[in-house]
């Protein structure tokens, strides 16, 4: 699969299998259709203080994560565009 390395460094890192940093190196010479999202990801990891203290909107910004997983995977560039993480 085309974006396979992306989609794994997720994964990793929702699983805590990696940390921030290591995601943005993942990410960071990712494709040019794909850097809406690298941008994205600092806002991701930024929020990390958040998501410990809020369940709520740790469910709701991990959802999203998923999304972009799931859009990933079935190469949907076109819906990646607008996707916001935040």
């Amino acid at each position: 699969m085309k974006y396979d390395n992306f989609i794994n460094s997720l994964n990793d890192y929702l699983h805590g299998r990696i940390d921030g940093r290591l995601l943005l190196n993942a990410w960071q010479d990712c494709p040019e259709e794909l850097k809406p999202i690298y941008y994205q990801l600092f806002h991701l990891i930024g929020d990390e203080d958040i998501r410990k203290k809020d369940v709520d909107y740790k469910n709701f910004q991990l959802s999203l994560v998923n999304n972009v997983i799931g859009l990933l995977k079935a190469g949907d560039i076109e819906k990646l565009q607008g996707i916001s993480l935040i």
